[in-house]
Order: C-alpha cells, then sequence, then structure tokens
C-alpha cells in the first residue's frame, strides 16, 4: 500500500513540473523595432531600418513611459524597405507586437506591400473587429485565418502570427485564435513592409492608436514562445 501511494505520489509530482514548465523565450529575431525616443531602427542590425511615411509620433509604453512606444493618428505608417530578408526563403516567419488601437475596423498592422501586377504576400490586420492574417502563396492564392475573440479599444493587447510552411496560425494574448493549412510555399514581391498602413491604399486602412515591440522571425516560433512574449512586455 505504502509503495502504490510513493508511486502516486512520485507521478502527481512529474505532472506538477510539467504544467509549471516555463515558457522558452524565442530566438534573436531579424528585426526588433522598440520605438524608443521617436527611434525607427531595427535594434538587431542595421539591415531593415524603418522610416516614416506622413505623420507619427513618439508615446508612451504600457507602463506609461513616455517616448517608449509609437502613436499612429491615422495619417501615417512606417514603410521599411523591401530586402530579401523579408521575403523569407526558408518559407517560415513571425510577426508579433503589441497593440494599442484606438478603433477596430479595418487596419493594417503588418503587411508586405503590392507591387505592380503582385498583390500583397502577408498581412496581419484587424479586419474588422478581431484578428486576422493571410498569405498568399507562389499560385497566387490567399489563404486567410480570422480569430474570434474581439481586439479590445484602447488595451495594450499582443498580438502576433506565425506561418510554419505549413499552418499559418495567429494569436492574441498568447493563445492561439485559429489557424489553417497552407500546402504551397510563399510568394514573394518587391513590394515594402509597411507598418501601420497599407502604402497603395493610404490612408485606408491605416491603424490608429498605439504600436510597440514589433517582432521579426524568420522561422515560426511555438506556441510557448509566442505566450513567453505576450506575458513579458518588454522582451
Amino acid at each position: 500500500m505504502k509503495r502504490i501511494f510513493l508511486l502516486l505520489l512520485f507521478c502527481f509530482y512529474l505532472q506538477a513540473c510539467k504544467k509549471s514548465k516555463p515558457d522558452a523565450p524565442p530566438p534573436t529575431p531579424i528585426a526588433a523595432y522598440y520605438f524608443d525616443n521617436d527611434w525607427l531602427t531595427n535594434s538587431i542590425s542595421s539591415l531593415l531600418h524603418g522610416a516614416m511615411v506622413g505623420n507619427i509620433a513618439s508615446t508612451s509604453d504600457s507602463f506609461d513611459i513616455p517616448y517608449r512606444a509609437m502613436s499612429f493618428p491615422g495619417t501615417g505608417y512606417m514603410m521599411v524597405k523591401d530586402s530579401d530578408l523579408i521575403d523569407f526563403p526558408g518559407n517560415q516567419f513571425t510577426f508579433a507586437a503589441w497593440i494599442r488601437p484606438a478603433k477596430t475596423s479595418v487596419a493594417y498592422i503588418i503587411l508586405k506591400n503590392e507591387e505592380g501586377l503582385n498583390p500583397s504576400t502577408y498581412s496581419l490586420d484587424i479586419h474588422p473587429g478581431t484578428l486576422r492574417a493571410f498569405v498568399r502563396t507562389t499560385t497566387k492564392e490567399q489563404f486567410i485565418v480570422t480569430g474570434k475573440t474581439p481586439i479590445a479599444k484602447v488595451v495594450w493587447q499582443h498580438v502576433a502570427v506565425t506561418f510554419n510552411g505549413a499552418q499559418l496560425t495567429i494569436y492574441l494574448n498568447g493563445k492561439s485564435e485559429g489557424s489553417i493549412a497552407v500546402d504551397r510555399p510563399l510568394a514573394a514581391n518587391k513590394g515594402n513592409l509597411a507598418i501601420g498602413g497599407k502604402e497603395d491604399s493610404f490612408p485606408a486602412g491605416v491603424f490608429e492608436g498605439r504600436i510597440d515591440n514589433v517582432k521579426i522571425y524568420d522561422k515560426a516560433l511555438t506556441a510557448g514562445q509566442i505566450n513567453f512574449l505576450a506575458k513579458n512586455y518588454n522582451h
């Protein structure tokens, strides 16, 4: 009887340890925009620096610390010039950001702009009221996944999308909001990447509110790594 009790106690201990295992931090991104002191630079390297289009300005972050996030008043967005890096030749990516939207109608968060006759390759956006993401493949087909939980106005929340070459998944505050299978490679184009807007339709669809701590990875993060980012604002 004592042996059975000890065995059950050991199994309980193992299960408790498994449940309490912390989420692992993600690897280093290829680009990170912390928006500290109104800087639009990629803090990881000199590649993929941003530039202001129209009017955006520095503002306070979720801790009310001034000059630590970017304000998008509806009249501007951030542009990153095209690079092979953001065509993701490994056929994987992750985008993650903190947002505090002033409106929850159609608004672009991160998007690869159209280039000539080649339409946008990928997007993470609000469309409308909930989170949405899409990818366009080499066959010109678009695969879309839409969330279920309403995006809150004037509240900081963490948003993310991952693409692992076979599945597109969106996350809100560290929890999966939906996914869709994608059985063909990601398309490439020479359009610029935009944060908070879309070049060819500006000012329609512009993001209004605040954005902070944008991260771009050239691999698909795990659910645990996304949850880690959602629990650690300044990581």
